[in-house]
């Protein structure tokens, strides 16, 4: 069985973003998927075949960052094309973090508040870096403790509905829903570093979290809202 268009499309934007995140050229083949027939019908697919909601419930989670992580299109483990839906009123802050990967983003609906920041080791530091592998064979998150830092945020920035937006992984930063119903679509590209930085006040706790799933019902609520605004 051959690989479909939109696979392809994902790996090859996934390849790009890998290398050149802020490419204008990546960025308008990014735009293109967003707005393509093949994304629309992959999604209306999911709605009428519940296995593929199950299946799909079962690779996102619900984010420590306080939001649902859908991954829809995984090309060839290197790259992915993602949604997040932004929960409203998280209990906590997010953690300050940086990426394994690049990523390119756009904000569909709604809008998010990012900073970046500066990190340096420092033992009288506020804050504790921690190093994060990603563990979900084991079912949670796990966080080994690196040493003490301070951070000094460089910018902040509001990213506003259907606003376009490229992060590389070694950008040490936060984000956070700026609006109800934020959702955004991402292309995630392979790896660059086996671990990623992420850094909790020094009152935080840091045990193993469980990996939560979404279940098929909100896997089928979110997949609906991004056909409504595609459809727009």
């Amino acid at each position: 069985m051959g690989t479909s268009p939109l696979v392809e499309q994902v790996l090859e934007l996934g390849m790009a973003v890998r290398d050149r995140p802020r490419n204008p050229a990546t960025m308008a083949e990014f735009a293109t998927l967003v707005s393509s027939a093949s994304l629309r019908d992959l999604l209306c697919d999911l709605l009428v075949r519940p296995g593929n909601l199950k299946e799909l419930s079962t690779r996102g989670h619900v984010h420590p960052n306080s939001f649902v992580k859908i991954p829809l299109v995984e090309a060839s483990n290197v790259s992915k094309l993602v949604i997040h839906r932004w929960i409203d009123d998280p209990k906590s802050d997010p953690d300050i973090h940086n990426h394994r990967w690049n990523f390119l983003s756009t904000v569909l609906t709604g809008c998010l508040v990012a900073s970046n920041f500066g990190a340096t080791i420092d033992d009288d530091g506020q804050y504790l870096e921690y190093r994060y592998q990603s563990t979900s064979a084991l079912g949670e998150y796990r966080l080994e403790p690196v040493a003490r830092a301070h951070l000094a945020a460089s910018k902040q920035v509001t990213i506003a509905e259907d606003s376009w937006y490229a992060q590389d992984h070694r950008v040490i930063h936060g984000a956070g829903t700026g609006a109800p119903g934020t959702v955004t679509l991402i292309i995630q590209g392979s790896s660059s570093s086996p671990t990623c930085r992420v850094f909790r006040p020094l009152s935080a706790r840091a045990e193993p979290q469980p990996i939560v799933a979404p279940s098929p019902a909100e896997v089928s609520q979110t997949v609906e809202q991004l056909i409504a605004m595609l459809e727009d």
